[in-house]
């Protein structure tokens, strides 16, 4: 299972390496120390010429290989989030829209969308992600938009409104991009771009559907929230 996580599975559905490390992390700090993978990284930078020399450091402050250490942590997030299930209860979920059984598809970031409406990026093996929208009420759900390079796969939205950050590469220089705002009218289909030459992220649209907060990033670095 520890291969699983780091490469990834077609035939099921996993956490990626993002999502699975990062648990690794919080988990081996909280047990380990906070310093456990600053020691990691000295390590790798000190003696570069080992092999693996993030396992021997892990093994000199753990006592654990990487991947003895995932199982670790999983094997203790299944105890607590079942200890958490006992302690809730749990409550019954249905869908809202009909399962594929034959595609492999993943649907990120669902907002409302309207009257019993939610937006949401779909993503396939054979297609490029695609923005959808889903009626809840009679389970289906149509493509209203093929976005740009997006990633993470991210959308705000409000009255009927979305907002998402699209990269953008430079006409003339290849190794210079951008990532710009787009936002589209569910009710009309239109969409348009509402910033050139940007580099943000984690565009939100506020409630009212007039104000969008991101994150910026300058080519030196400095980062700045915007409105």
């Amino acid at each position: 299972k520890y291969d699983k996580l780091v490469n990834g599975s077609f035939r099921d559905y996993i956490p990626d390496h993002y999502q699975s490390g990062s648990q690794a992390v919080a988990m081996s700090r909280l047990k380990y120390g906070q310093d456990v993978w600053n020691k990691a990284l000295n390590t790798t930078a000190n003696l570069p010429f080992l092999f693996d020399p993030v396992n021997i450091s892990l093994l000199k402050n753990t006592d654990k290989t990487k991947k003895r250490l995932f199982k670790e942590t999983f094997d203790t997030l299944n105890t607590l989030w079942n200890e958490e299930i006992r302690n809730n209860g749990s409550h019954p979920y249905k869908y809202l829209n009909p399962e594929k059984k034959k595609k492999f598809l993943s649907y990120y970031s669902p907002v409302p969308a309207g009257d019993n409406k939610i937006a949401a990026i779909r993503t396939s093996l054979s297609d490029p992600p695609v923005i959808v929208l889903i009626d809840t009420v009679n389970r289906s759900e149509k493509k209203i938009h093929v976005p740009g390079i997006i990633y993470p796969y991210y959308l705000s939205g409000a009255r009927s409104l979305l907002v998402w950050v699209e990269a953008q590469t430079d006409p003339r220089w290849e190794n210079r991009n951008y990532s710009v705002l787009k936002m589209m009218d569910v009710k009309s289909g239109i969409v348009r771009q509402l910033t050139w030459k940007t580099r943000l992220m984690s565009a939100s649209l506020s409630p009212d559907g007039k104000t969008i907060a991101a994150v910026e990033n300058t080519s030196d670095n400095r980062n700045n929230l915007i409105l």
